[in-house]
């Protein structure tokens, strides 16, 4: 009533507004229902196995002891005299010539016999006492002959029967020499360092004979040619001091 009391007409009152239809209400969606999600342990992890490749083994090698390498000693060289210069004015003193020492020469008897076992021996060396000393026995065997054929003719008062025999003996021994007397020419011509064919030079009148004479009588060479070793000085031979020459001393070969 108290509300009827206090209506006041002054003032108009607004129209109600018309109620606003409401709105249908929407049906709650169901509530999803939270599932938890299950949490599983991580798988182990496994270390893949790592396999190596069986290497073949190779068979062990043999082992073989080499041989001991021979040891050689070094020679040992004397060292060179030296030689002090002299003083202002006086002449130099050279030393000794040092000369190869030569082996003994052969005997008579041991030269004959080397010139028949050689008798068609053309190659080698033969020294100066060989070969003077055939000339001389072949001088002594020639005289010989010549003297037994004087006394054989004085003796049978000229029977030509022992002229006949004395020349056969004479002739057929200058046969019997003349190859062996070739081949010691060679091999005497070889020693000095000379062909054998120089031999031949004794067919030419008068210079060929000296020179044949004089290079017979020419010593041995000291060192070895395409001939061989020299029978008078053999490989490796010494050396000793001549004091009779003030030369430089040469150089020879061993």
């Amino acid at each position: 009533m108290d509300e009827q009391n206090n209506y006041q007409p002054n003032q108009a009152q607004e129209p109600a507004q018309p109620a606003q239809p409401q709105q249908p209400v929407q049906p709650q969606q169901p509530v999803q229902p939270q599932y938890q999600q299950a949490q599983y342990q991580q798988a182990p992890q496994y270390q893949q196995p790592q396999y190596q490749p069986a290497q073949a083994q190779q068979p062990a090698q043999p082992q073989f002891e080499q041989p001991a390498q021979p040891q050689y000693q070094q020679a040992q060289y004397q060292q060179a005299p030296q030689y002090q210069q002299p003083p202002y004015g006086q002449a130099p003193v050279m030393p000794p010539v040092m000369q190869p020492q030569a082996n003994p020469a052969p005997s008579f008897g041991e030269c004959i016999k080397m010139f028949f076992k050689n008798y068609v021996n053309f190659s080698g060396r033969s020294r100066r006492a060989e070969y003077w000393y055939v000339v001389l026995f072949q001088f002594l065997v020639s005289f010989a002959l010549g003297f037994l054929n004087g006394i054989l003719t004085y003796l049978t008062d000229g029977n030509y029967v022992v002229g006949i025999i004395m020349s056969v003996l004479s002739y057929g021994w200058s046969l019997a020499i003349l190859i062996p007397n070739l081949a010691l020419g060679f091999r005497r011509m070889h020693d000095i360092g000379k062909s054998g064919g120089y031999v031949f030079f004794g067919l030419i009148p008068i210079v060929g004979t000296i020179l044949v004479i004089v290079w017979s009588a020419t010593d041995s060479n000291p060192a070895p040619n395409q001939y061989g070793y020299s029978p008078k000085y053999t490989p490796g031979f010494t050396y000793e001091p001549n004091p009779a020459q003030q030369q430089v001393p040469p150089t020879y070969m061993q």
